[in-house]
C-alpha cells in the first residue's frame, strides 16, 4: 500500500483551521469484486485521536469509510480532504493503518501579535473519573505592557467556564506580561466526571456518551489575544470498570425502592 499525509496551510497562524489531505492507496492489481478492510486513524504526537470522528462518512470509487473503518477495493485509491481545528503550538500527525504508523506530516505554527500563546494538557488521555490540567503558556515577544485576562473555556465546543459546573477550576483569571516578567502562565484542571457529562449533554446519567466522541477540543479565550489557544484529549475507560459503576449505580437505585 501507499500512503501520503500533508497539511496545508503550513505554517499555520496559531488558533486557526488548517486542512489534511489523507491518501491511502492500495497496490495490487483493480478489482471491483476484492476488497481489504482496514483501520484507519490520525493520531498526534501524545497519541491523541484527531480523525475521523465516530459518525464520519468519506465515499468515492472503489473506497467506503465509516468512522474509523476503511473499505479499499483492490487496486484504488482514497484521496480525502480533511478539516481540523486550530492548533497553538507544533505538532506532529501520524497516519496509522491497522495500528502501524505508514505516513506522518508535521505542522508549524506561527504567531500574530506581540505574544506567544500555546496550551497543553496533561495528561492528554484522560480515564473517566479523572483529571486532566491544560496549561496556558505565555511569552511577551517584545518590550511592553500586556494584561491578558480569562475570558471562556470551552470544552468540546461547549462553554464550561465561566458559569458552568465544578468540574473545571482556573488557578487564576489574570496573568499580566511586562518587559521584565515575559513570560507566564496559568492553568484550568477539567475533571472528567458526572457533573461535566450531565452539563455537557443536559441530562442526566450521560457519563457513558463521552466515550462515544472520545477525543475532544479544549479551547481557551483570553483578552488581548487574537486566537484561542487550544489542545485536544481523549477520554478512555476499562470495561470492567465501566461494568463495576453501573453494577454499583443499580445496587444505590435498588436500595431507594
Amino acid at each position: 500500500m501507499l500512503h501520503w499525509l500533508d497539511v496545508f496551510p503550513n505554517p499555520v497562524e496559531a488558533g486557526k483551521e488548517f486542512r489534511v489531505r489523507i491518501i491511502i492507496k492500495d497496490g495490487r492489481e483493480k478489482s471491483d469484486s476484492q476488497w481489504q478492510n482496514h483501520e484507519v486513524k490520525i493520531v498526534d504526537n501524545k497519541g491523541v485521536k484527531w480523525w475521523p470522528k465516530e459518525d464520519a462518512i468519506y465515499t468515492g470509487p472503489g473506497y467506503q469509510l465509516y468512522g474509523d473503518f476503511l473499505k479499499l477495493y483492490y487496486g484504488y485509491t482514497m484521496d480525502v480532504i480533511a478539516d481540523f481545528p486550530g492548533v497553538s503550538e507544533n505538532a506532529t500527525f501520524y497516519l496509522k493503518v491497522d495500528g502501524e504508523i505508514l505516513a506522518s506530516t508535521r505542522v508549524n505554527v506561527v504567531y500574530p501579535g506581540p505574544i506567544n500563546a500555546s496550551m497543553n494538557c496533561d495528561p492528554a488521555i484522560v480515564p473517566l473519573t479523572k483529571s486532566t490540567t491544560c496549561t496556558v503558556h505565555l511569552i511577551l515577544k517584545r518590550p511592553e505592557t500586556i494584561t491578558l485576562e480569562l475570558k471562556e473555556v470551552d470544552f468540546g465546543g461547549k462553554r464550561v467556564w465561566p458559569n458552568g459546573p465544578s468540574s473545571v477550576r482556573v488557578n487564576k483569571q489574570t496573568v499580566t506580561l511586562t518587559p521584565t516578567t515575559r513570560q507566564g502562565e496559568l492553568s484550568i484542571t477539567i475533571n472528567i466526571d458526572e457533573e461535566l457529562a450531565d452539563y455537557y449533554f443536559g441530562h442526566w446519567g450521560y457519563t457513558h456518551k463521552l466515550l462515544e466522541s472520545p477525543s475532544y477540543l479544549v479551547e481557551v479565550y483570553l483578552t488581548n489575544l487574537s486566537y484561542p489557544v487550544s489542545d485536544v484529549i481523549t477520554l478512555t475507560e476499562k470495561k470492567g470498570d465501566w461494568k463495576d459503576w453501573v453494577a454499583n449505580l443499580v445496587r444505590i437505585l435498588q436500595g431507594a425502592l
